[in-house]
């Protein structure tokens, strides 16, 4: 049997992040405009602020690539690995040496990455590794574009225990001797790979696996240094031979106070551009109670109608297969339950917004939870979050909340959004303004 090294990649064998460094490349040398960067950039530090583990962003990371051909980013990506080595300092030094004796006394090496293949191959034939495990994008055979998604096999995405076993399976495959072996890695979501073999080497400070390895009698090298700048890559040089990069899926959640006009704005945003829509059904009628509207649910009915509603949303919207916009999104009944239970439906004008945070007796844990639970999925399902202000009265003849409560709950809607970091377009004016308005932004 022979041996092998297993080296995690980013900030392990390299200094940067390459997904995004090849992001940023990509989008520019398309043209693309440096806030769509941003945007997305945005868009995944506020999932992992929030907890969102490294498979759900690393599948929403490929999204991004849904449509784009698989030729042209195989020449980006040789065009960027070859700028990032004339830019120096792609390496942390200390890993590449032990990757380099590896090598000389015969190791198998292999690369373990949630990268993909367009990024890694020009890697692995600058160090000699023999095998890539790695994340692997779908394409269309037809087209040969890539759809979004990723591949339906076993290890997708190449992340935490995927990479433990796909590297138990390529060790059967090839009669690899993992107790003889040797795993690299920099991040916890590496352990279970570390784990595997009968010598790992932690790479970095990465607290959990500082303590893993002191447990574990492992080695350790040097976290990897800060990336050189990399200089922007000049414009395609056969832009008409290039098909042209499609824009990622538009998942768009219009949220807003009650009577913000979301279903207005939805509908006719409809009906001019053919985007379907998702919601759910009336929150009334809670199970195991007579019917009833919800201004008369009680506390547990009302925790029983979020739940039931959220279920109705994330199902709605899983069924559609392409862009959609959400009616709320599915922040918006945890809004509504937070305010209704902390200061009730009709709360004066003197309310502090403070008051929205303490919800009395045990439903403030319940909420706090359940409201985690949802902006992880929020920030997961959708590509935008466009704001209705309130702008018009509620038409009702008898309101079923009051002005103040409108205020409250759209303060604590643009207080969850911004301390998860997250981008928000305000669209404000009149009906025909407001459609103009969002209509621009999602052809944009």
């Amino acid at each position: 049997m022979t041996r092998a090294a297993f080296f995690d990649v980013d900030h392990t064998l390299t200094t940067s992040v390459g997904l995004f460094r090849f992001l940023s490349y990509w989008y520019a040398a398309t043209g693309r405009p440096p806030h769509e960067y941003v945007r997305a950039r945005q868009r995944f530090k506020a999932m992992t602020a929030t907890g969102i583990r490294r498979e759900e962003t690393n599948r929403a990371y490929f999204s991004l690539y849904a449509g784009a051909d698989r030729a042209l980013i195989d020449r980006l990506a040789q065009d960027w690995f070859t700028a990032e080595l004339t830019a120096g300092g792609h390496f942390n030094e200390p890993v590449l040496a032990a990757l380099h004796d590896h090598r000389a006394a015969g190791d198998v090496i292999v690369l373990v990455s949630g990268s993909f293949p367009a990024l890694l191959e020009p890697l692995a034939d600058q160090v000699g590794a023999h095998h890539i495990l790695c994340s692997e994008p779908e394409t269309d055979p037809v087209t040969d574009t890539y759809t979004g998604r990723l591949v339906h096999r076993p290890h997708q995405p190449m992340i935490g225990r995927a990479k433990a076993d796909a590297v138990r399976l390529l060790a059967a495959a090839h009669r690899i001797d993992l107790g003889a072996s040797t795993a690299y890695g920099d991040h916890v979501s590496d352990a279970p790979m570390l784990e595997t073999t009968g010598r790992a080497v932690r790479v970095g400070c990465d607290p959990t696996l500082r303590e893993l390895g002191a447990r574990s009698g492992w080695g350790y090298l040097p976290g990897a240094p800060d990336p050189h700048p990399l200089p922007a890559p000049a414009p395609p040089s056969h832009p008409r031979k290039a098909r042209p990069v499609t824009r990622p899926v538009q998942r768009t959640a219009v949220v807003g106070a009650y009577g913000a006009g979301k279903t207005t704005l939805i509908r006719a945003v409809g009906a001019a551009t053919g985007l379907p829509s998702a919601h759910g059904t009336p929150m009334r009628d809670p199970v195991g109670s007579v019917p009833k509207p919800l201004e008369e649910a009680t506390e547990p009915e009302l925790v029983q109608l979020v739940v039931r509603r959220l279920t109705e949303r994330v199902l709605a919207e899983a069924a559609q297969p392409g862009a959609f916009l959400s009616d709320g999104s599915l922040l918006h009944e945890w809004v509504y339950a937070t305010v209704r239970l902390a200061v009730g439906l009709h709360p004066g004008a003197d309310i502090p917004y403070e008051a929205v945070r303490k919800v009395e007796g045990p439903y403030q844990e319940v909420l706090d939870h359940l409201g985690r639970e949802i902006l992880h999925r929020a920030l997961a399902g959708y590509d935008a979050f466009v704001h209705l202000p309130v702008e018009f009265p509620l038409g009702d003849p008898v309101p079923p909340i009051s002005e103040p409560f409108r205020a409250l709950s759209d303060r604590l809607l643009l207080d969850t959004l911004e301390q998860a970091g997250v981008p928000v377009h305000t669209i404000t004016g009149s009906p025909d303004e407001r459609l103009a308005a969002l209509t621009a932004l999602l052809t944009a």
